[in-house]
C-alpha cells in the first residue's frame, strides 16, 4: 500500500522562502560580520564604510533572490504563477504576525540601548537586525507552517 498523504510536494511559495531564507543568512553573515569587525576596532565607524556594505547586503540578497526564484519557478512551471489560495494566505499572516512581534522585539532592544549610551553604529546595526531577524522568523515559519501542512 502506498499511502498518497506521505508524499509532500514543495511548493513554489515554499521552495522561495528557502531561498530567501538561504539568501539572507548568506548577505547578513557577510554584513555583520565586517561591521562588527569594524566596529570593535574604530571609536566610530565611517558612513560610506556602512553605506557600501548595505549595497554590496542589498546585492548580494537581489542577486540570490533573482537565481533562487528562476530555479524555483524552473522546477514548478505550472505553480509559480498561480494566485495564493486560503491555505497560502493563512500562512502568510502568520508568519508576517510572527515576524513583526521578531521585528518590535529587536526594535525595542536597540530604542533601550540608547539609553546605556549606545554608539550610533551601534543603533544602526540594531536596527538592521531587527530587519533581518523579522524575515528570519517569516521564513523559517513559512517553510515549518508549509512542512506541517497547515
Amino acid at each position: 500500500m502506498h499511502n498518497q498523504d506521505n508524499d509532500k510536494t514543495t511548493t513554489f511559495r515554499e521552495k522561495m522562502a528557502w531561498v530567501m531564507l538561504v539568501g539572507l543568512v548568506i548577505a547578513s553573515v557577510f554584513y555583520f560580520y565586517i561591521v562588527l569587525n569594524i566596529s570593535t576596532s574604530l571609536e566610530h565607524v565611517p558612513k560610506p564604510v556602512f553605506a557600501g556594505l548595505t549595497v554590496i547586503f542589498i546585492v548580494i540578497l537581489t542577486v540570490f533572490a533573482i537565481v533562487g526564484a528562476s530555479a524555483a519557478a524552473l522546477s514548478n512551471i505550472g505553480e509559480a504563477d498561480v494566485p495564493m489560495d486560503e491555505r497560502d494566505k493563512l500562512i502568510s499572516f502568520r508568519a508576517t504576525r510572527l515576524s513583526s512581534i521578531a521585528t518590535v522585539v529587536v526594535l525595542t532592544m536597540t530604542m533601550t540601548a540608547y539609553f546605556f549610551d549606545a554608539r550610533s553604529s551601534d543603533m544602526l546595526l540594531g536596527i538592521m537586525a531587527a530587519l533581518v531577524a523579522g524575515h528570519l522568523v517569516e521564513y523559517i515559519t513559512q517553510i515549518y507552517l508549509y512542512r506541517r501542512g497547515v
